[in-house]
């Protein structure tokens, strides 16, 4: 099959095969809810969730009174794709992607798309009995995964079984004992881990966390009346902490760089579709770019804003993409100029291989690993 032919038909194939969903995926990242009060108009519910949503792109240090923010927040309607009114005065507003990412180039902001890290939840509350080990259902669980779903944040539970028991204690969390808490995580998919001590003193809740996210760790406290406005606090101080290591820059298409990826283990249009929807979220708005296919080696072609460095960390959300060495390449044998009279005639060392009146000599190309725009991944 001609090459533009096979591109076309996976391509076609792979908007048409049903892929699972990444936990550090976030399909409504463009979507808020909004509770609409008495005397508030459509305008200003849209102006609300839009603040929200530009939030969970930009990060919390987003001054919304700047322009060109202040300008597009006048008209708030030109960002959104569809609104529908929900159950007890609920509104369901969902974005446009494009829209937003135009917004903040112009604003010349970092964003985060929907590709986030998974956040494992070790949490622990102080009851009458003592300390009791957070798990889901829970009325902090619950608390704490809506403020994690409003806050653009991957948030999970362990299962808290057996096999967690036995290696988590609460006084552990509590202490937040990194060796213990990350040892106990391997099992999960989760590519950060919290711990969370949560205690009320007096009327007020206590929410004591540590993240140990890549090789950084962070640490707080909140406090406050309000459970969820507790835990909506303590959801947006981890969304800054994602924002921080995972932001790239808002670059316009015509400046963004080009990226080669080849990737190893492709077997069949599943995997190119899961592999092409991951490269889908790494910004930019055009696909990515198949570029050719030998057996299970598919070579892709796709923009990226950020450094190498946020590219492979941004890449290893995906835990089915296993970074790989580069290959080195085989020798190639060159053919060398027969003299045309004695004079000229250097010794050479003939192989046995060597036809009349041609020498072999082994040299080596170019390694591909001088191209820094090129990766190399195993599909797992």
């Amino acid at each position: 099959m001609p090459m533009p032919v096979m591109r076309t038909a996976l391509m076609i194939l792979a908007l048409l095969v049903p892929v699972g969903v990444s936990a550090a995926v976030l399909d409504d990242l463009y979507k808020v809810e909004v509770s609409g009060e008495e005397g508030q108009s459509r305008e200003d519910q849209i102006r609300l969730a839009a603040a929200i949503v530009l939030e969970r792109l930009a990060g919390p240090d987003l001054n919304l009174s700047r322009a060109p923010f202040a300008e597009a927040l006048a008209e708030p309607r030109n960002l959104v794709r569809r609104t529908a009114a929900g159950a007890d005065g609920v509104v369901d507003i969902e974005f446009e992607p494009s829209a937003l990412r135009e917004l903040l180039t112009r604003a010349a902001l970092p964003m985060l798309g929907r590709n986030r890290p998974g956040v494992l939840l070790w949490g622990v509350e102080a009851g009458v009995l003592g300390d009791e080990l957070l798990v889901q259902g829970a009325p902090w669980a619950e608390l704490l995964n809506q403020a994690a779903r409003q806050r653009a944040v991957a948030l999970d539970l362990p299962l808290a079984d057996l096999q967690d028991r036995s290696q988590v204690t609460e006084s552990m969390i509590r202490e937040a004992s990194q060796e213990s808490l990350l040892q106990a995580s391997e099992r999960y998919p989760s590519e950060a881990v919290l711990a969370l001590a949560i205690a009320q003193q007096g009327e007020t809740w206590q929410l004591n966390w540590t993240l140990w996210l890549n090789e950084q760790r962070d640490s707080g406290r909140v406090s406050d009346a309000d459970q969820a406005q507790a835990a909506d606090s303590l959801m947006r101080a981890l969304a800054a902490a994602v924002f921080k290591q995972y932001a790239v820059s808002a670059t316009p298409d015509g400046e963004l760089q080009g990226w080669t990826l080849v990737v190893n283990g492709i077997n069949g249009v599943n995997d190119y579709a899961s592999l092409q929807r991951t490269l889908q979220q790494l910004g930019a708005q055009a696909a990515p770019r198949l570029l050719s296919v030998q057996g299970d080696r598919a070579v892709l072609a796709f923009d990226f804003s950020g450094t190498e460095a946020q590219l492979v960390r941004l890449l290893a959300l995906d835990q089915r993409l296993l970074r790989v060495s580069a290959p080195i390449p085989e020798p190639t044998p060159q053919l060398v100029p027969q003299p045309t009279s004695l004079d000229e005639l250097e010794p050479v060392v003939e192989t046995a291989a060597d036809e009349v009146g041609e020498t072999v000599v082994e040299t080596t190309t170019p390694s591909a690993r001088n191209d820094l725009r090129t990766l190399y991944y195993r599909w797992q």
